[in-house]
């Protein structure tokens, strides 16, 4: 059923597609990302002396040093070089694209998640247990649950990929979209899609077709239009699912009726959008200004609040299932929430 519409003003925030407890689920379990919570700490020690405070006893002139300015600030020195382009975050873990186009990936590997294979990379997406990045000829390279070795990924080229719970579906440059993965899914319809996003479990995927309709399909097959309106990006979470508009509003649908918003993910910040992405029970977006802003359910059990983001301006926003990261406009990744299996803590 469609909310209303949450036209955002101005700002910045997994948004998207897991599990509580440790990942040691059946062979795909379910995911909750479309994606740990970092405690940034208080710097604000006083390093300057206090020049009110002569005492009685006599002191020693300073001596001038000839530096009239204030030196009660540190030096920090110039900002890090640039080390990421991209970041995805999974169920356990999260992989990151690096300048020179390389993947690392960190957190839990009981799958395989972290076993990337070496080459050059375009893109990726980190889905439960399982992630894919396209190549520099816009070719699919996938790696982790070795359940999805019977489903090979479709041969290219291809321009967007999109990983969830037990499924995968990628764009290529005409917009022709393609699925596959561990769980039985209807093939794609035809026409041009701009963006595709998976659910909570492999039953739910959403697309933005070139038209700005959004179409969803379930595991059946069957398949329905959640909104009515143009949309520049979907996002798709455990029980609820959003649009996100040209000017950056958003429009939102629940699966349940009476509506299940208990977490509140359906009433977002009164902002502007970029990008959304939702998981279980909370929501990240990406403000025109970069600010990364998360609301819901805050996800406390194995970390920091995921919903409290370090403060940064960012050019992207991942959403795992107990962690969420952030890639700066300087190129780095900040990751917040749960860190169990070090999913939260990005190689250096």
């Amino acid at each position: 059923m469609a909310r209303p519409a949450h036209v955002c003003v101005a700002l910045l925030a997994l948004l998207l597609g897991c599990r509580a407890g440790a990942p040691s689920e059946a062979d795909v379990p379910a995911w909750s990302g479309s994606v740990g919570d970092q405690d940034t700490g208080e710097t604000g020690a006083d390093t300057g002396a206090d020049s009110d405070s002569a005492g009685d006893t006599d002191t020693a002139p300073i001596p001038d040093t000839g530096d009239s300015g204030d030196s009660g600030e540190l030096d920090t020195g110039p900002p890090p070089e640039p080390a990421w382009l991209a970041v995805s975050a999974g169920q356990w873990y999260t992989c990151g694209l690096r300048v020179d186009q390389s993947v690392a990936c960190w957190g839990a590997n009981d799958f395989g998640q972290l076993d990337v294979p070496t080459g050059a990379y375009a893109s990726i997406s980190a889905g439960g247990t399982y992630a894919c990045a396209i190549d520099a000829e816009g070719e699919l390279a996938c790696w982790g649950n070795e359940a999805f070795t019977e489903f090979p990924p479709p041969a290219g080229p291809w321009v967007y990929v999109s990983c969830g719970a037990g499924n995968c579906a990628s764009i290529d440059r005409a917009g022709a979209m393609q699925t596959w993965g561990y769980y039985s899914f209807p093939t794609a319809p035809e026409g041009a899609f701009i963006a595709v996003e998976w659910g909570n479990g492999p039953e739910e995927l959403c697309a933005v077709r070139a038209s700005g309709e959004i179409v969803c399909w379930r595991e059946d097959g069957s398949e329905f239009s959640p909104l009515v309106g143009s949309f520049a990006d979907v996002g798709v979470g455990a029980l609820f699912g959003c649009g996100l508009d040209a000017a950056g509003g958003t429009t939102w649908w629940n699966y349940d009726d009476p509506p299940h918003s208990e977490w509140g993910v359906d009433e977002p910040p009164e902002v502007a959008f970029e990008k959304l992405r939702l998981m279980t029970g909370s929501a990240c977006g990406l403000t025109p200004a970069g600010e990364v802003v998360c609301w819901g359910e805050p996800h406390l059990y194995w970390g920091s609040d995921s919903t409290k983001p370090p403060v940064e301006t960012y050019q992207d926003v991942t959403v795992g299932y107990y962690h969420n990261c952030g890639l700066t406009t300087g190129g780095q990744i900040l990751c917040w929430g749960s860190d169990n299996y070090g999913q939260s803590t990005p190689p250096t």
